[in-house]
């Protein structure tokens, strides 16, 4: 669903209080217009007083019209560019795709086996997500329009997947063990390569969940003792975050701001 200025998949309604539903037009979605600001009397039945309360402003029109950015296609992320990353199986398999206005539906190349699914992209356009190897291995992949497609790898050495990119263009995903049995969570950068972010206090699972543009990852480790949070920095490592801070609900790292911590 595109917006006329630019925007993609916005929510619709008013501002404040008791605003009227959309209506539909043949132009899409429409939400009832702006209502000037106007008295109302409202009399206290109990006491007698009459006083005056304002009444409730409302947004302003917008309307809306619906895109089709090509069939079999589901979308995943959307930048500030109005630019569109998901999957499409108009290929006969799970492909990942690029989307923008003047340029259409581009499908993305693969790391061998003919599919890939993306999962995250940047506002440069830049886009992670796994894809299959010709040797049926799954790998955390990075696209970008002047590099192409490049195998992240896994610090672990069996399958991995790319979970989020930051403007920086690092990565927050997850890498297995050859079996399958462990799960680390890794970061990446083009500096640094991949970077197992491994396990502190004997636990034996990290699965990342936020990351933030200076490269912090938060998210949750699970062992003997159950769920802990955990924020992780290149310069620091692991650490268990204590259940009273605002970034951890139920013992998940869920989220972490942009302004580095401590």
């Amino acid at each position: 669903m595109e917006r006329e200025d630019e925007g993609i998949f916005s929510q619709l309604g008013g501002a404040g209080i008791g605003h009227l539903p959309p209506t539909v037009t043949e132009r899409g979605f429409h939400v009832s217009p702006k209502r000037k600001p106007a008295p109302q009397i409202w009399t206290d039945l109990l006491s007698g007083l009459r006083r005056t309360v304002p009444a409730c402003v409302f947004a302003a029109a917008q309307d809306y019209t619906l895109t089709d950015i090509g069939p079999f296609a589901v979308p995943v992320a959307l930048n500030s560019s109005g630019q569109v990353t998901g999957t499409t199986t108009q290929t006969g398999h799970d492909s990942s795709f690029f989307w923008t206005r003047t340029g259409g539906l581009q499908i993305l190349p693969d790391l061998g086996s003919g599919s890939s699914d993306a999962k995250a992209m940047n506002d440069s356009g830049a886009i992670v997500g796994q894809s299959g190897l010709a040797n049926h291995a799954i790998h955390a992949f990075l696209w970008t329009q002047a590099g192409g497609i490049k195998d992240l790898g896994s610090p672990l050495g069996g399958n991995s997947i790319a979970y989020a990119i930051n403007t920086a263009g690092e990565v927050s995903g997850l890498t297995f063990s050859p079996d399958g049995a462990i799960a680390h969570a890794f970061f990446w950068s083009p500096s640094t390569g991949a970077i197992d972010l491994g396990v502190s206090n004997g636990n034996s699972t990290s699965f990342p969940l936020g990351m933030n543009g200076a490269g912090e990852i938060v998210g949750y480790q699970f062992g003997t003792s159950g769920f802990t949070a955990f924020r992780w920095t290149l310069a620091t490592g692991m650490d268990t975050l204590a259940r009273d801070l605002t970034v951890v609900i139920d013992g998940f790292g869920k989220a972490i701001r942009n302004a580095k911590i401590g």
